[in-house]
């Protein structure tokens, strides 16, 4: 980094820290944790449609990730707009280019300065956020193992580098929301339109998470690189993290091209280089870009055959039941012998016509064969769960509490766990 740069972002830095908003972010990223962590303590909701929901009272690594799957969806993108979305738009409001460039600085320090002082910003803020979910979740809660994707138990120690790591991957993302909001504040010259880009495009991109089909055209939209942290909860450790972060790049690099290209073409002297007349033209600038990534994204969620169905859902379920199943007879006092698998077998199927896709209305029966004291031949049990499956891959499957049991039971230690039968969660690779 040259000397130009450093000085540059040194300023841009200081005009970032000293405003409100980013003060507000800085409380919100240690406070918010540590108020999420006490309200799951002290309350009796269970956020079971999130992946890990279900086991936030029985361990302290379940919170951090339930909120990052949570702040993902809007929290980052508005904060990496509220950070990046104003920073060119405001020395056209406060006609300052002219004084910007006679520092002797050329453009490129000044843009490289523009883009890197908001991202070092909204990096340092997922930071806090991550320790402070992971301290708080471990301090209030307990650091008890947790339950992984594949129903497998995670130690303690392996769970604290994961899901720093799950945070972690969600910084390139991140960054490329940056990115959008550099592009349409220099776009627009607007702080109200570099701000409402990225969050406009944050919003659409929830939507379209509920329609098309699933696989990489899903994939390509950047909310999903943030539920890439799944990959590495399930065995074996999916992919997914690796394509997340090709589709932040993608994303980053695109937005701050175009970004670069208006920036280094536009003339800050003489009519119409003061921002104050740029309006309107802010305004139509960010509903022509919206609309045409819009288009784009619509026909990538469309495009292709989609990839969820029955047999992958029957393969990834049958070893999670088997997994749990055994998780649940060692919180019973009960031995089993290493490697023991259940001898069972799972059928997926859709209530409608479609026999794939993202839905709430899958049913999976599970026949489990049990043996009876009184004869050879063993009992057969079906138990179907009601099965509900995201465009991302990850699934949620409720049992039946006539063969399950309740939500929680009673060891005879006396003490009362969950009962990781009740609610199963699940993710597979869509793609």
């Amino acid at each position: 980094m040259n000397a130009d740069i450093r000085f540059a972002l040194r300023a841009e830095l200081h005009k970032l820290g000293s405003q409100t908003v980013t003060r507000l972010l800085t409380i919100a990223s240690v406070i918010g944790p540590l108020l999420f962590t006490l309200l799951i303590r002290f309350g009796h909701a269970t956020p079971g449609d999130t992946p890990l929901g279900a086991w936030v009272h029985s361990s302290g690594f379940a919170p951090p990730l339930v909120l990052l799957a949570f702040t993902a969806s809007f929290a980052f993108p508005a904060s990496a707009a509220l950070l990046a979305g104003d920073i060119f738009s405001a020395e056209d409001r406060h006609d300052t280019w002219k004084n910007v460039l006679t520092r002797a600085l050329d453009r490129r320090a000044v843009f490289a300065a523009k883009f890197l002082a908001p991202s070092l910003y909204a990096v340092g803020l997922l930071a806090l956020g991550a320790v402070s979910a992971l301290a708080s979740g471990v301090l209030i809660i307990g650091s008890q193992p947790v339950v992984g994707l594949s129903g497998q138990l995670i130690g303690a120690a392996p769970a604290f580098g994961m899901t720093l790591a799950a945070w972690a991957l969600s910084i390139p993302p991140l960054i490329a929301f940056v990115s959008l909001g550099v592009f349409f504040s220099v776009a627009t010259r607007n702080g109200i339109a570099g701000v409402f880009g990225p969050i406009v495009l944050a919003l659409l991109m929830q939507l379209l998470e509920r329609v098309g089909n699933a696989g990489l055209g899903h994939q390509l939209l950047l909310l999903a690189s943030f539920d890439s942290w799944h990959g590495i909860f399930t065995t074996p450790v999916q992919g997914l993290p690796l394509l997340a972060l090709l589709v932040s790049l993608l994303w980053t690099v695109v937005p701050l091209a175009g970004a670069w290209w208006l920036f280094s073409r536009r003339e800050f002297a003489g009519a119409g280089s003061s921002g104050n007349t740029a309006g309107w033209r802010g305004l139509s600038v960010m509903v022509s870009s919206v609309l045409a990534a819009t288009a784009v994204m619509v026909a990538l969620c469309f495009a292709g055959s989609d990839p969820i169905t029955p047999r992958k859902l029957e393969a990834e379920l049958k070893p999670i039941f088997n997994n749990l199943t055994i998780y649940q007879q060692h919180e019973l006092g009960r031995t089993i012998p290493a490697g023991a698998r259940l001898n069972d077998s799972s059928v997926c199927a859709r209530r409608g016509a479609a026999q794939h896709g993202a839905g709430d209305d899958w049913v999976c029966t599970i026949d489990v064969l049990t043996p009876q004291a009184d004869t050879p031949t063993p009992n057969f049990e079906p138990v179907d769960y009601d099965v509900s499956i995201k465009v991302n891959g990850c699934f949620s499957a409720d049992g039946p509490p006539s063969f399950i049991g309740n939500q929680t039971f009673k060891a005879p230690d006396g003490k009362t766990y969950y009962n990781p039968l009740f609610e199963i969660y699940g993710c597979f690779n869509p793609l």
